[in-house]
C-alpha cells in the first residue's frame, strides 16, 4: 500500500459492497471474505452459459444464437449482485479493476482467440446520468490485462423500451435494430464483447449479429453475472 492510498483511507474511507464493513482502497469495496463467496456458475450451457434444463438449454436451444461463445461469470445473487449494484449506481469506479480479474480467471482461453476487446455499448443518456459505461471500464480493464487492444465497434443508435421490463421473447424483439457499427472503417477481426448482466443474452446476441455480418469472426463474449427469466 502506498502513501496515498494510506492517506484517502484515513480521510475517505471504504466499505465493503457485500457486508459493509471498512476496506482499504486496494481492496475494492469488497473485503476478501466476501471475495472468497462470490457463487461462480457451474453445470451451464457450454454455448451461451445458459441454465440446462437435462440435455436442452433454456436460452439457446430453439434459438438462433450469433456469438460463437458466451461465458457467465457468477450467479446475480449475493456477492456479486451487491458488487455490481454499488459500482453501477454508487458509482464506485475501482470496483472495474476488480470485476475484470475475476473475468479474466475465466476468460483467458477466449481472450487468447481473438484480436481486440469491446463492450455492449451504453446510450449516450445514461453516460450522461451514469458518469461512464459500467461494462466499458471492466473491458478496458481487461483488454489491458489480457494484452489486446480496447476498440469502441458499436454504438446504440436507437433506444427502445427497458430489458428488464420485457419478457423473454420481447426481448430479443425489443433489440433488433439497436445498434451498429460505430464506424465502417473499422477492420473486422476476432473480437471478445463485455456485457455486465445476462438474462436472456439478447443484448449480447443482436450485437454479434451486427458483428458477425460485418465479417468480425469469432465473435465470443462474457458477462459479469448470469440471472434467469420467466419464459414469456
Amino acid at each position: 500500500m502506498n502513501i496515498l492510498n494510506a492517506v484517502l483511507d484515513v480521510v475517505a474511507p471504504s466499505w465493503c459492497a457485500s457486508c459493509g464493513k471498512p476496506v482499504i482502497r486496494e481492496d475494492r469495496h469488497l473485503c476478501i471474505e466476501c471475495l472468497a463467496k462470490i457463487e461462480y456458475i457451474k453445470d451451464a450451457c457450454p454455448v451461451c452459459s445458459g441454465i440446462m434444463d437435462s440435455e436442452e438449454c433454456k436460452i439457446c436451444s430453439k434459438r438462433h444464437i450469433y456469438f460463437d461463445k458466451n461465458i457467465s461469470i457468477a450467479e446475480y445473487d449475493g456477492v456479486i449482485k451487491s458488487l455490481i449494484a454499488d459500482y453501477k449506481f454508487a458509482s464506485k469506479r475501482r470496483s472495474a479493476s476488480l470485476l475484470a480479474e475475476i473475468c479474466f480467471e475465466k476468460a483467458k482461453d477466449l481472450l487468447e482467440e481473438v484480436d481486440c476487446v469491446t463492450a455492449v455499448p451504453s446510450s449516450r443518456r445514461k453516460k450522461r446520468k451514469r458518469g461512464f459505461n459500467q461494462s466499458e471500464l471492466v473491458a478496458r480493464e481487461l483488454a489491458r490485462m489480457a494484452g489486446r487492444p480496447y476498440k469502441e465497434i458499436l454504438k446504440e443508435k436507437q433506444s427502445g423500451y427497458k430489458q428488464k421490463t420485457l419478457g423473454f421473447s420481447d426481448r430479443f424483439f425489443n433489440v433488433l435494430g439497436k445498434y451498429e457499427l460505430e464506424s465502417q472503417s473499422i477492420s473486422p477481426c476476432g473480437v471478445l464483447i463485455v456485457d455486465d448482466i445476462f438474462t436472456t443474452g439478447a443484448t449480447l446476441n443482436e450485437c454479434s449479429r451486427i458483428l458477425k455480418e460485418a465479417g468480425f469472426e469469432p465473435v465470443f463474449s462474457i458477462a459479469m453475472a448470469r440471472v434467469g427469466i420467466k419464459n414469456a
